[in-house]
């Protein structure tokens, strides 16, 4: 119903022995599933659907030692989505105030095999926000942050991230938060803890 803490009280209507109840702890987050850990990663090399993103393309989720997530230092827990090649992954934000100013933030990186070329674009209710020409961080240093801001035009809109590649190339991104903030505030990445 709202954010906050919820006690859930299970009664025994069929006569069993219901030793404890449950407590449930409810977060909201503009953005669902933000550090793909949702959806556990597919088979090798990791196809398949991400939990509350829709997409298309190649794409789907590696841990640590997946093929596509071959550098660098996973930002948030264990998994990583990607998107090989020229691909969309995108979910309906809503929740949002119009008018208000919002910060995007995510981390990315590159695959750093097979010697093509990839950029990523950030779409908004269809309004692009950024393009970026995605290298590899190499090694375990940590992926590069992106902050992103935007005014809200209506109280719900398309997160977008597009890619666009030559050759072989794959986009990994992680850590995805979508945060309201006010001008003059300092930027730091996850200033809300979502």
């Amino acid at each position: 119903v709202g954010r906050g803490v919820a006690r859930v009280e299970i009664v025994d209507d069929a006569k069993q022995c219901v030793k404890n109840d449950a407590a449930i702890n409810v977060v909201t987050s503009l953005v669902r599933n933000p550090s793909f850990e949702a959806t556990a990663a597919g088979a090798f090399p990791g196809y398949g659907d991400i939990l509350a993103w829709e997409g298309e393309g190649n794409r789907g989720l590696n841990k640590g030692d997946g093929p596509f997530h071959d550098n660098g230092a996973i930002p948030d827990r264990l998994q990583v989505a990607f998107i090989q090649g020229s691909g969309k992954l995108r979910q309906q934000i809503t929740g949002l105030q119009a008018g208000k100013n919002y910060w995007l933030q995510f981390a990315y990186n590159a695959r750093n095999c097979c010697g093509g070329t990839i950029s990523l674009s950030v779409r908004f209710a269809g309004e692009e926000l950024a393009t970026l020409d995605v290298t590899p961080v190499l090694g375990s240093n940590p992926y590069r942050t992106a902050n992103v801001k935007f005014v809200a035009s209506a109280d719900a809109g398309t997160l977008e991230f597009a890619t666009a590649a030559s050759g072989d190339a794959t986009v990994l991104i992680d850590a995805v938060g979508v945060v309201q903030r006010d001008d003059g505030n300092v930027v730091v990445m996850n200033p809300s803890f979502e």
